[in-house]
């Protein structure tokens, strides 16, 4: 929940932030240009991501229909070159479970528990089933590009320069971010604050070290990248990632310049009908080299045929113990049964709470419309 808080926060200022074109809007199912917004052939597209060394299919995390849309993009990109697959779905930790996946050793359940799927990503799986299954329908390499979120919540904390080197994962030092992305994140920053209704006075504090998480997730996407690129240098990557890590070129793509990948194209999807605009950040940079036009009402039907349970409340690790409730959406379940702001859940269903993961799964493993029992902490009280 809240990394899906944070997405949609990326995507809002994704069109604040960008200068906006509107389009003639192709019909959905066509590409267009990102830089002129001009409708390109389908098979001009993928041969120009044939030719890559590095393919980036840029995502909103959980939204079927663009799971979809980056499956049937890497199948087409498949069947030019050879490829390998990486995911920012998984950290590094889970590859001995991606390699036997790719081996056909395991069945997609059994995949799904190796690789700690919920844990490490928690959106239905379902809606991620199209690109997940790609390298072992293919017998193709797939790499896990994420890493221990601990890491990246330790350098928003304290900084990436105060970790030591032998606790940084092997990573080196991002290069600088530009300012537009700088700006951006700025933004993102201010979004999440009014989202949780309370006011922040360490803001620009926070921000530099904000940025500085935000460069060492978009470094380790990076590295790797370059890493399953030298491993099999034959074999060109498709990386599926969300938004933040691939609009404008900011985030990967900056990362894989630094270190020496330059031939990257990368790709987005835009919702149409009625409504087509195309952003360009303030240096006249594209959203994305290639744009997919999608219908409107891909961004409604996610999730359709298994919504989950939704309770109405955005959620965090606590500092010591269960999980912090840092905003109740008014008129939702949650509001309704008393949560409130500051909350702390340490047990839901009868089970020990200690992280957002396993409240999310208590959650989505619930028979919908049965009483659901909650062991909350406040102001110093057990409710």
């Amino acid at each position: 929940m809240k990394k899906l808080a944070l997405s949609a926060s990326l995507a809002l200022v994704l069109f604040n932030q960008a200068v906006a074109h509107d389009l003639s809007c192709p019909a959905p199912g066509t590409w267009v240009d990102g830089r002129s917004g001009k409708e390109m052939e389908a098979r001009d597209v993928i041969r120009k991501m044939a030719g890559a060394s590095a393919v980036l299919l840029g995502e909103s995390h959980g939204i079927a229909d663009i799971q979809l849309w980056q499956a049937t993009t890497a199948a087409a990109v498949s069947a030019q070159a050879p490829v390998q697959y990486g995911y920012e779905m998984f950290p590094r930790s889970s590859q001995p479970s991606l390699n036997s996946w790719s081996a056909g050793e395991l069945d997609f359940p059994k995949f799904l528990v190796a690789s700690n799927w919920v844990t490490n990503w928690g959106f239905d799986s379902k809606a991620y089933e199209p690109i997940l299954r790609l390298p072992k329908i293919q017998s193709a390499p797939a790499k896990g590009l994420n890493i221990d979120r601990t890491l990246v919540q330790r350098v928003n904390s304290e900084g990436w320069a105060n970790i030591p080197e032998g606790e940084k994962k092997g990573l080196s030092d991002p290069a600088p971010a530009q300012n537009e992305y700088k700006a951006w994140l700025r933004e993102v920053l201010d979004m999440k604050a009014s989202m949780e209704k309370k006011p922040d006075p360490s803001k620009e504090r926070k921000l530099d070290r904000f940025v500085e998480a935000q460069q060492v997730w978009d470094r380790a996407f990076a590295e790797g990248i370059k890493d399953a690129l030298d491993q099999s240098p034959e074999r060109l990557m498709i990386a599926f990632l969300g938004r933040g890590h691939v609009d404008f070129g900011y985030g990967a793509q900056h990362q894989l310049s630094d270190i020496g990948v330059n031939k990257v194209v990368s790709a987005v999807t835009l919702f149409g009908d009625d409504d087509c605009r195309l952003g360009h950040d303030a240096a006249d940079r594209p959203v994305a080299d290639f744009v997919y036009i999608l219908p409107k009402t891909s961004a409604e039907i996610q999730g359709q045929d298994f919504e989950r349970p939704r309770i109405g409340v955005f959620i965090e690790d606590a500092k010591d113990e269960g999980v912090g409730i840092i905003r109740v959406i008014e008129n939702s379940p949650a509001d309704e049964a008393g949560f409130k702001t500051g909350d702390i859940v340490v047990q839901a269903a009868g089970k020990a709470v200690k992280t957002a993961a396993d409240l999310g799964q208590t959650i989505r493993s619930h028979t919908w419309g049965a009483w659901l029992p909650f062991l909350v902490k406040r102001d110093g009280l057990t409710l």
